[in-house]
């Protein structure tokens, strides 16, 4: 009698072990933080080499043969994705995707002009990321997505575009050659410009496959540093993201900041003035500079290199030095 109780005493303890166990597992999976790489506007307009290879001169005019070749940091940025050290459960690749009209509208109307200007036009080879990238993250992880946007900010959520106003469509109207019309088949917003996730918002996007900001850690590089990469930071850290950037694996970035990033007008921000207070200045003052990071998530200028890393980290962003 008591060795059959101690027999079933025993079985009962082993059950309850394993259930726990097995909760234990689940609990641990559930409770697992995503890894996402985002590979922020890696497009082969981006490139020197490739502009005057495919094109016999520079079409980007946001290039300077005098930076850094872009290919030096491809070469950083390729450990990242092979990196043993984390396993991404995603790869994002975002992309510039742009029509002549918005050329025209950023001040280069006129068809010579357009034409000699043009870059990241959808459906075109100079807006496909780097060769050596989707090679690599092919290998590292099948999954992934590409988001086409026409803003500087991955998680911009503007509608309409404010290169495509009224103002540009009455140009366009009047003048058609010189201001091109709007494709009808290009959605007037700055997200999702190919239509590819029905105009829905990158985070959206990324909620709806499971990687929230409760679960998920972003762990971003790119270009350009001072524009794209920090919009983009400053609207995944906005949304509640953990966001981690890759410093080596960034390119470009101003020395100093354009006029218009720090521009006011009668102490707001304006036309052609984001009003956005300088690093140090927020540091000293945080209180003082309450919507500085709404003001910089939607500004399209440059805020130099320099103030960019201080921006990111002043927002909660992690800056790493080596691969994580």
């Amino acid at each position: 009698m008591h060795l059959s109780l101690l027999f079933c005493l025993v079985s009962v303890l082993a059950h309850f072990v394993a259930a726990q166990n097995f909760l234990g597992r689940k609990t641990a999976k559930i409770n697992a933080t995503s890894e996402v790489l985002v590979i922020i506007d890696m497009q082969n307009d981006y490139s020197v080499a490739y502009n005057k290879e495919a094109y016999g001169y520079i079409k980007n005019p946001f290039l300077s043969e005098a930076a850094p070749p872009i290919e030096d940091v491809v070469a950083k940025q390729l450990p990242v994705i092979n990196t043993a050290g984390v396993h991404w459960d995603m790869i994002v690749f975002s992309q510039d995707w742009l029509i002549p009209s918005i050329i025209a509208s950023i001040g280069y109307s006129g068809p010579e002009n357009i034409d000699n200007h043009s870059f990241c036009i959808r459906n075109t080879p100079g807006a496909e990321p780097f060769q050596q990238l989707l090679d690599a993250a092919t290998k590292a992880q099948p999954k992934q997505i590409r988001y086409t946007k026409n803003r500087d900010n991955l998680f911009t959520e503007l509608k309409p575009d404010p290169d495509l106003t009224n103002e540009y469509i009455e140009l366009s109207e009047a003048s058609p050659i010189d201001y091109p019309p709007v494709p009808s088949d290009y959605p007037n917003r700055g997200y999702d410009v190919n239509n590819t996730y029905g105009g829905k918002f990158f985070k959206d996007v990324l909620a709806e496959l499971g990687y929230m900001k409760q679960n998920t850690k972003l762990t971003v590089m790119g270009t350009v540093t001072d524009q794209c990469v920090l919009t983009s930071v400053l609207g995944a850290v906005r949304v509640g993201y953990d966001v981690q950037v890759y410093v080596p694996g960034l390119n470009g970035g101003s020395a100093e900041p354009d006029e218009g990033w720090t521009k006011c007008t009668n102490g707001e921000p304006g036309p052609d003035a984001c009003c956005v207070p300088l690093p140090q200045e927020i540091a000293s003052q945080p209180s003082a500079h309450p919507m500085w990071k709404e003001r910089a998530y939607q500004c399209q200028y440059a805020a130099g290199y320099k103030n960019a890393l201080d921006y990111m980290q002043l927002a909660g962003a992690t800056l790493l030095q080596t691969p994580p």
